[in-house]
């Protein structure tokens, strides 16, 4: 007879410690999802097993406990290798019977699941991102959606980053019920001992407004709109500057035109991928951030925890980082002038008036918080 775990510990049916595998295409992935759990995850008695494709993790690679699996893989469709990297998934699964399987990417997600179940894990938890097929057309859309439902339909738990998404989900037919969201949502949450507000005191401080954009540099980020915002508020704050942190998505690039712009304009700087965000978001003034579809930026309540407003159009994830009128400013999707108006009033306030609403606002999404979330909900019926 099994016999269910704690989830404060314990060894599994088989006396062998719980062992828990989570997977996602590219270690990126792993740095901004499920590293900031594994020391309750640890904690809590599990035997922590990762699979990603091979490549660095930026941020420097995980604990000497947490144990490292290479499959390739790759994010788009492409069938031949997809079968490929699956029958090495189900040969990885058979060696290591793991308790419990997390999917946490697109295309690593599918994989992990689809073979989780084909060798009989009983426990198959698919962690939500983000709909990738929400800003695609035609047969990319498609397809997309379909390898969404395919992934859901072979877990027994889905775990949406926000409410939002969760809501798309199911009203695409993705999930036939609400996926659930752990806490204010999120994939990683903020650690609030290092995103905090600075004191305003650093010699490189701009005493002229700083406008901010973080994250990938993707052509559904909104880059664009980022540079007509600097335009407009530079009409108004003719010192204003724009900081712009983060690589090229080289599988989704914005255009040419808004990469030469980022070279050239003296009013901007570009820092590319920095390890350490925080002194970036504590030097803004507004993060503005006009990404077309989220999941759940962390971005953004990131930038919330530091005291920092953001300025978002009202989409899917967006919507759920920022509380509109008090941490910022949500705009209708598409209207650029109202974008920048929204930018210029942000700053007009002056700063500090959005600081402590942002700060309270990011305890939401706490990461000490979302770890236990992560602790129990792995734990729940893991044996059963």
């Amino acid at each position: 007879m099994s016999r269910r775990p704690a989830a404060n510990g314990g060894p599994g049916p088989t006396g062998r410690p719980r062992r828990l595998l989570i997977g996602t295409t590219l270690a990126e992935q792993l740095s901004t999802s499920f590293f900031a759990h594994f020391p309750a995850l640890r904690e809590a008695g599990w035997e922590i097993h990762v699979v990603c494709a091979p490549g660095e993790f930026p941020s420097g690679p995980p604990p000497d406990w947490v144990r490292v699996h290479r499959i390739d893989m790759v994010k788009p469709i492409e069938p031949r290798a997809d079968a490929v990297a699956l029958a090495r998934w189900v040969r990885l699964l058979r060696r290591l019977r793991p308790d419990v399987v997390v999917g946490a990417s697109p295309k690593g997600g599918l994989l992990a699941m689809v073979a989780a179940r084909l060798v009989g894990v009983r426990r198959r938890i698919f962690l939500h991102r983000g709909a990738r097929w929400e800003t695609l057309t035609g047969t990319s859309r498609r397809l997309t959606l379909a390898a969404d439902r395919l992934t859901v339909r072979s877990s027994t738990d889905v775990v949406a980053v926000s409410g939002s998404l969760a809501k798309l989900l199911q009203s695409a037919g993705v999930t036939r019920r609400p996926a659930t969201v752990l806490c204010g949502g999120g994939s990683k949450g903020v650690d609030l001992t290092r995103f905090e507000p600075g004191d305003g005191s650093g010699e490189d401080r701009s005493p002229f407004p700083v406008l901010g954009f973080v994250g990938r540099l993707a052509g559904d980020k909104g880059l664009d709109v980022v540079l007509a915002a600097l335009d407009v508020a530079a009409a108004k704050f003719p010192e204003a500057a724009l900081v712009v942190v983060g690589d090229v998505d080289s599988a989704d690039p914005p255009p040419q035109a808004v990469l030469d712009r980022l070279n050239a304009d003296p009013r901007i700087t570009w820092r590319g991928w920095v390890t350490d965000v925080v002194p970036a978001l504590q030097d803004l003034d507004v993060l503005v951030f006009p990404s077309l579809r989220e999941g759940l930026p962390n971005a953004v309540i990131e930038a919330a925890a530091c005291g920092v407003p953001t300025v978002g159009w009202d989409v899917t994830g967006v919507r759920d980082a920022v509380d509109g009128g008090v941490t910022g400013r949500l705009v209708p999707v598409g209207d650029v002038e109202a974008f920048a108006a929204a930018v210029v009033e942000v700053l007009a306030s002056g700063r500090g008036a959005y600081r402590s609403a942002c700060r309270e606002w990011a305890h939401r999404f706490d990461q000490v918080a979302l770890s236990r979330a992560w602790v129990d909900l792995v734990a729940d019926g893991a044996f059963l």
